[in-house]
């Protein structure tokens, strides 16, 4: 190999090397925190949860979709 090609391996191993991290400003890590707490709440297992509403909402005819 080279010198010259060396050396700009080198170079961009060095500039790969110094980049910044993404690093989250504070409002995503409120947004992060409020998500892991919704997490956090949220029950175990879905099955014990009252879906009538759900229910009632699609048996209008609701055309929300997600």
């Amino acid at each position: 190999m080279s010198k010259l090609a060396c050396l700009g391996a080198v170079l961009l191993c060095l500039t790969a090397c110094s980049r910044d991290q993404a690093v989250p400003t504070a409002e995503e890590n409120r947004q992060l925190d409020d998500a892991a707490n919704l997490l956090d709440q949220a029950p175990a297992s879905l099955e014990n949860v009252d879906d009538s509403a759900v229910a009632e909402d699609n048996a209008a005819g609701s055309s929300t979709t997600f």
